[in-house]
């Protein structure tokens, strides 16, 4: 009788201990997720991210693991929901600080875009397409859709981060943004007529269009970095 009273005894102390640690798992993620949806960043502080991306990818040819912020390390997708944000907010005049957000990573990455240019309608309009996937999902979008294929989920980081640092640095957005490739080798060969992955044509194309806008001047237009991801 004894050995059954102790018995029980236990598994009831086993089962309240399973339960509190349960109840502290929980506590502890709803904590966090307040802390984090108290969190906030100001315009210019996604914006010096933003130039910092941008410098790591072209130095590295690929993302950083994460971008510190106010001495917190922001993870990529979580830096994807800011600079949509930040870059939706710049768009309508609007200077307010940027909600922190816990933002999971996308699923499998994929693209299919050979690289080319987005207008300033086009590439805010993919931010807000992005911002609302975020916002319904929970995670960063694989891709998004453009009239030049689908842009790769780190290349539009890295595209994002370039448009945000020519605000910072010329106080407007640019009126387009040049898209890398997301695949090939990533090298020019002008004598063969090859542009990130884009030969014959279409590469030539692209190259005289580089040259046209330089020499008059015209335009945001940057000359082309050869980023594969």
């Amino acid at each position: 009788m004894l050995l059954l009273l102790g018995l029980a005894l236990v598994l009831n102390i086993s089962d309240v201990s399973a339960a509190n640690g349960n109840n502290s798992t929980i506590l502890n993620q709803q904590v966090t997720s307040q802390v984090n949806s108290q969190i906030t960043y100001t315009p210019n502080e996604v914006n010096d991210a933003a130039t910092r991306v941008k410098n790591f990818c072209e130095t590295n040819k690929r993302l950083p693991n994460y971008v510190t912020i106010r001495n917190t390390q922001v993870t990529m997708p979580q830096f994807l929901n800011l600079l949509t944000t930040d870059l939706i907010q710049t768009n309508q005049g609007s200077k307010t600080s940027i909600p922190f957000k816990n933002v999971g990573e996308p699923s499998k990455p994929t693209g299919t875009t050979k690289g080319g240019t987005l207008t300033k309608t086009e590439y805010i309009n993919i931010a807000q397409t992005i911002k609302n996937m975020i916002d319904a999902t929970g995670k960063a979008p694989d891709n998004a859709n453009s009239s030049i294929g689908q842009i790769k989920y780190e290349t539009l980081i890295y595209t994002f981060s370039k448009v945000m640092n020519f605000y910072k640095t010329n106080g407007r957005l640019p009126n387009f943004v040049t898209v890398p490739g997301n695949g090939g080798n990533g090298t020019t060969s002008f004598g063969k007529g090859q542009l990130n992955g884009l030969q014959g044509i279409e590469g030539l194309q692209i190259l005289a269009a580089y040259i046209n806008k330089n020499l008059n001047h015209q335009g945001d237009f940057n000359p082309p970095y050869f980023f594969s991801l």
